[in-house]
């Protein structure tokens, strides 16, 4: 391959591979934010029910039994408490966004704030978590029950459905956190798509919490009214129920927070650490771990991401995959993007052979427009349709890949039997590849014990029949139906493996040219004619 051509490659290479530096960002100040605001959550509660009372000399609750719950004095703490958290939930979570963050930190006065505000994605839930503890928190330490075991219909009705709507925020919060942390690009798009596509989950999660809630409490009001009529639950303003329930409201907020905690201090989401922190960049000692992870799926997804930012960013820890004698660290990072590859390799087949049709069977009947075709494909107007089919399908990819390169993906029920392979799973498919194809390009000068070069045939072979079970899905993807968003994520998997093959192609020229004139004992026929057809239709080796 001549200079020329390997700059075009290289050209095209960077063109195609999007920063997801930002991303990276905006999921870990996302991270802190939650954490934050739990964490704000159960100080608010802290706050309101006993320090401020006892520092301004107020009673604990001034709500007595049948009084309108409007009047309460009981709002005065209630108020500064959940100022008092508010304002330190935004201030915690904005020096995050504009001074923990080194990638957020550059750049213009204007430029970090309004960074920092598109990244506390939390502060619309975090305002309406206070809100309703200002108005739920009272139902802690009243009296929610008449001394007499009657129920209260009016004002305690009021506080219960409060109380349910706050636990089934809490709920779908821990449904749905590690799902969200996931999706780090998600944070990327416009505040009205973002808040269209998080709405519906949320409230039919909060529905169903609510539900739950609210039938925990009918047993409880039943159980109450049979058994513990002359039973009162009142001792100084405060009832044992409200303590119970407010030290496990804030037992699972310690406990989310440090999950989150977790994922927010690991190496794999810090790219460019501190400089204290600079004497342990060149290990990979926490991205072999988190490759080998299976249990915990945010690890071992942040671990494939760390794998791609080494792979393109950090020559140092590149080329200590290669410093292992025995070769282990090169394995495990050979074998889990091998994995990946052929994981996936194995389910389009699967579901390609489920979906073929009967020989006897024609997807489509014949039609007027169809005998048209035929007519005009003997007329020798057959390279004209075709290319004119080609330009249209060209036009419809890149326009939306132009346009939406971000936008969630969503299940189409119709066709699950076709998309459920690709959902969900593309941006780890697709760093994984280029992390291996840029990784074994960089063995060509610091491999000294030639441990990528062993390997290469097994990647290239891999790459190959995922290329060739991803044209499959394609053709059979496009003649179902109009292409849908499962059709555009499988062409950017199968447009990051032709770039992934053209790098190694441009990095061992010589050993493809003797791959061509000898394939390597093991290979199928269909693997060396595949090879034969990308090296003819996209590079010219001499």
């Amino acid at each position: 391959m001549s200079i020329a051509e390997t700059s075009q490659v290289e050209a095209t290479l960077a063109a195609h591979i999007s920063p997801i530096t930002e991303q990276l960002v905006y999921g870990r100040a996302l991270v802190r934010a939650v954490s934050l605001e739990l964490l704000s959550f159960g100080l608010c509660c802290f706050l309101t029910q006993w320090w401020l009372p006892l520092v301004l000399g107020l009673p604990l609750s001034t709500l007595q039994d049948g009084e309108p719950f409007a009047t309460s004095t009981v709002y005065t703490t209630q108020g500064l408490g959940c100022l008092v958290c508010l304002a330190g939930f935004l201030a915690f979570s904005y020096s995050d966004c504009l001074i923990l963050s080194p990638i957020v930190a550059r750049g213009s006065i204007r430029s970090r704030v309004l960074r920092g505000i598109k990244c506390s994605t939390c502060w619309i839930h975090a305002f309406t978590c206070c809100c309703a503890g200002f108005l739920l928190i009272p139902a802690f330490s009243t009296v929610v029950f008449s001394k007499n075991g009657q129920i209260i219909l009016g004002d305690n009705l009021l506080r219960l459905g409060f109380l349910g709507m706050l636990f089934g925020m809490i709920y779908s919060l821990q449904v749905q956190y590690e799902r969200f942390l996931v999706e780090f690009p998600h944070c990327l798009l416009p505040w009205m798509r973002r808040c269209r596509t998080r709405f519906r989950p949320a409230v039919s999660t909060s529905i169903k919490s609510v539900g739950y809630f609210v039938i925990v409490l009918l047993v409880y009001c039943a159980y109450r009214q049979l058994i513990w009529k002359n039973l009162v639950f009142i001792s100084s303003g405060r009832s044992l129920m409200a303590i119970i329930v407010l030290v496990s409201v804030l037992y699972f907020h310690c406990y989310i927070g440090l999950e989150m905690f977790k994922v927010f201090a690991s190496q794999r989401i810090d790219f460019e650490p501190p400089q204290h922190l600079r004497h342990i960049v060149g290990t990979n000692e926490w991205l072999i771990q988190g490759l080998i992870s299976k249990r915990q799926p945010i690890v071992n997804w942040l671990a494939y991401l760390d794998m791609y930012q080494v792979a393109l960013r950090f020559s140092r820890r590149c080329h200590a995959l290669f410093s292992d004698v025995t070769g282990e660290t090169w394995k495990i990072v050979c074998m889990s993007c091998i994995e990946c590859m052929d994981s996936l390799t194995k389910e389009l087949n699967d579901v390609l052979q489920a979906n073929v049709p009967n020989s006897g069977k024609q997807i489509h009947e014949a039609t007027s427009d169809r005998q048209k075709l035929e007519e005009l494909r003997s007329s020798g107007m057959g390279s004209v349709i075709r290319k004119r089919v080609n330009e249209t399908k060209k036009v419809l990819i890149s326009t939306h890949e132009t346009n939406q390169p971000n936008k969630v993906v969503k299940r189409d029920i119709v066709g699950a039997s076709l998309e459920l392979p690709i959902f969900g799973a593309q941006r780890k498919i697709r760093w994984a590849i280029q992390a291996i194809a840029f990784i074994t390009a960089e063995s060509r000068d610091h491999d000294k014990y030639g441990q990528a070069q062993v390997s290469l045939p097994v990647i290239i072979s891999s790459m190959l029949q995922c290329h060739m079970a991803l044209s499959s899905y394609l053709r059979v993807s496009l003649v179902r139906r109009w292409p849908s968003e499962e059709y555009r994520n499988a062409s950017a998997i199968k447009d990051t493996l032709e770039l992934s093959l053209c790098k190694l192609i441009a990095t061992f020229p010589e050993y493809f040219q003797q791959l061509l004139r000898n394939p390597v004992a093991g290979w199928s026929q269909e693997c060396i004619t595949s090879l034969e057809t990308f090296v003819k239709d996209n590079i010219h080796l001499k």
